[in-house]
């Protein structure tokens, strides 16, 4: 019988990995504007996080107020109108670890009363924010390295990103018998490309 929960799951999967090999083959023109555009586009969903942040917690908690700080801090790099150099590309990631640290503090401090919120952060934005740093690092790879060492890097990773797709497509529809085995497998699979890509990186 074919669990239809897995599929889903490798279905997303797949289309991260499809709009991975898309970010690597972009020009570089084109991947400038596609990266000022996921910029914006993110600075929503840290607005959007920010809000939800809010409503989960009590009026006037300072934990809100630290997060607001970090959350505008964090706004000011992604809303600026410049391209993004070295040092934005190494502050970036730490000013949105900052932002996710302090509203998960929220969560963590309200306890029961914020799990819808928690459940919306981990269902609707967590992957968004795993996304943008996905973005974010080919960016910055492309930027240290245009040319011959950029594209010798970027057929690494879509040799790995293929690799990894096979494997998905070969057992998209796995028996339920055959769950918890292939679970085991995709998740080392998914493992090794994580830590091929951070090699690479």
């Amino acid at each position: 019988m074919e669990n239809k929960k897995l599929k889903s799951l490798l279905e997303k999967l797949k289309g991260d990995l499809d709009n991975l090999e898309v970010q690597l083959n972009l020009g570089v023109m084109d991947a400038k504007q596609t990266f000022k555009k996921k910029r914006k586009e993110f600075s929503k969903t840290v607005k959007e996080l920010e809000t939800l942040g809010k409503e989960a917690a009590e009026e006037g908690s300072e934990k809100v107020k630290k997060m607001e700080e970090e959350a505008n801090s964090l706004l000011e790099l992604l809303e600026a109108d410049f391209d993004f150099s070295y040092s934005e590309f190494n502050e970036t990631p730490k000013k949105l670890d900052a932002f996710k640290e302090k509203l998960e503090g929220i969560f963590e401090e309200m306890g029961e009363g914020t799990e819808k919120a928690k459940s919306k952060f981990e269902k609707e934005y967590k992957d968004a924010m795993q996304r943008f740093e996905l973005e974010m690092a080919i960016q910055k790879r492309r930027l240290e390295d245009n040319g011959e060492k950029f594209e010798s890097w970027k057929e690494d990773i879509l040799k790995e990103t293929q690799e990894l797709k096979g494997k998905l497509n070969n057992n998209i529809h796995v028996a339920e018998d055959k769950l918890d085995l292939f679970g085991k497998e995709m998740k080392l699979a998914v493992e090794h490309f994580k830590k091929a890509f951070k090699n690479l990186s």
